[in-house]
């Protein structure tokens, strides 16, 4: 069993004969800030509803004014242990733009359905100010994994049999995950996404909430993740998907391959500046193919 006090890097390392998803389950619910975090979220989204209001309105009368549609739009999305809810924001995208193609995620900054305003607005966050009231609703948390929709999530599902544990908790405005890593691309990019909620569901605390909406606010103003991560100890990637033992070889973790029981395999990386050791092992084979590819879901998000 794992003990509640292990160091969350050798945990999120473990194998999977080590670390279950009842186990994970289990230490959060023995997390006393599960129990405050609501209170903790409607007392600053409430604050934040009202500082940013004015934004939002002049954002919502721009969008109006520069495409045709209504300047709030809402989605059906996956929130705490598979609930539905619908998730609003700014309309950043050209209306009814999925009616062709049908349900898909974003291809980046590329993306022909994004309007010009809503690279702006993408860009700044801005377009995510109306999820405050998913939060005073109870429906989201200002931070958490980020909700996906019920249609991607079936298909991610069969990848990453883990991926339901994100669900463990409430999705956020912001989180780990959203703050260091850019838009998916790759399907390889959703596991490396994952090891970062998994890495939130067992160590979340008011104190890393407070870092990361920091962290996402100075990225707003452009600050970059290796800079504000730095300057507020936010646990990066690197340091969470491998504490390796020894430097300059190639690794693969448990929490980002096999944990998360996908078979994709993440790129080696220099791990001479990590003094911590954990359980990651040396890769010594080549990865499966995977069951989901480029073209049966088109990749990025929205």
């Amino acid at each position: 069993m794992v003990e509640v006090n292990e160091n969350p890097l050798e945990r999120i390392c473990e194998s999977p004969e080590h670390i279950t998803s009842v186990e994970r389950r289990s230490l959060l619910m023995a997390n006393r800030y599960l129990r405050l975090k609501p209170a903790f979220d409607g007392a600053v989204a409430v604050l934040l509803f009202v500082l940013l209001l004015p934004v939002a309105l002049v954002a919502m009368v721009l969008v109006s004014i520069t495409s045709w549609g209504w300047p709030i739009y809402a989605q059906e999305r996956l929130g705490r242990d598979g609930r539905l809810f619908r998730i609003l924001k700014i309309r950043s995208m050209y209306a009814n733009c999925e009616k062709r193609t049908g349900p898909a995620w974003s291809s980046g900054d590329n993306d022909p359905r994004i309007t010009p305003l809503g690279r702006i607005l993408r860009a700044t966050h801005i377009d995510e100010l109306p999820q405050l009231i998913n939060v005073l609703l109870g429906q989201m948390s200002l931070v958490g994994p980020r909700p996906e929709r019920p249609v991607f999530t079936q298909q991610l599902e069969k990848v990453f049999p883990s991926y339901h544990e994100r669900h463990f908790v409430k999705p956020g405005i912001t989180g780990l995950a959203q703050v260091q890593l850019a838009p998916d691309v790759e399907i390889e990019d959703v596991g490396r996404k994952l090891v970062c909620d998994l890495y939130y569901v067992q160590n979340m605390s008011l104190w890393l909430d407070i870092r990361l909406m920091i962290c996402t606010a100075l990225g707003a103003f452009r600050c970059s993740f290796e800079r504000a991560g730095h300057l507020l100890s936010i646990p990066s990637l690197e340091k969470i998907e491998c504490v390796c033992e020894e430097p300059k070889v190639e690794t693969a973790c448990h929490a980002s391959a096999q944990s998360a029981g996908q078979s994709l395999r993440f790129p080696a990386m220099d791990c001479g500046e990590v003094d911590d050791a954990s359980g990651c092992e040396e890769v010594d084979q080549e990865p499966a193919e995977t069951t989901l590819r480029r073209g049966s879901v088109q990749v990025g998000t929205i």
